[in-house]
């Protein structure tokens, strides 16, 4: 089986050995890196995504998809400036990204910019409510209602989307 099957059947340590017999055979492979990278995020292997997620942007490799991954991973790693960054330029490629979005609201919460997060929440909100998709509302709007309880901002965000979602349902 390829690298790339075996990380979608969450065959992660198997994906990563194989995307790196990848990566032995044609070192510019770029999307063998990506594929390690993954495999390594899903095994716990932070530091190790990190670097192979660099390696695969070095080579060219420059998907919203990689930069989320070396998000993910900085985030784990507690490098919240790099993580931002890097989420930062995932929604950038991928503006209509309910789950970039999302996490870049994870992010900015976990630096405790409470504000930049829930406008985060409430822009993934939208494109989940624009998407119909309705298990990243629901986790968009659940993380604002949280946050609505620390910051003035992310409450009144909270009820625009609470609005939103009611006008959308009929109510």
């Amino acid at each position: 089986l390829s690298a790339e099957t075996l990380l979608a059947k969450g065959a992660y340590e198997q994906a990563l050995l194989e995307a790196k017999s990848n990566i032995a055979t044609n070192s510019d492979n770029a999307h063998a890196f990506y594929v390690a990278a993954r495999a390594s995020l899903m095994s716990g292997r932070y530091d190790e995504a990190i670097d192979l997620n660099l390696n695969a942007i070095a080579k060219g490799f420059k998907t919203a998809g990689a930069y989320s991954s070396l998000g993910i991973a900085y985030l784990k790693t507690d490098n919240l400036r790099f993580a931002s960054a890097a989420i930062e330029k995932a929604t950038q490629l991928e503006p209509k990204s309910a789950y970039l979005k999302y996490n870049l609201g994870v992010v900015r919460e976990a630096d405790q910019k409470l504000s930049a997060a829930a406008e985060a929440y409430f822009d993934a909100g939208i494109i989940s409510l624009e998407q119909n998709d309705l298990d990243r509302l629901y986790r968009s709007f659940s993380s604002l209602k949280k946050l609505g309880a620390q910051n003035n901002d992310a409450q009144k965000r909270y009820l625009q989307l609470a609005a939103l979602i009611s006008k959308r349902a009929g109510n």
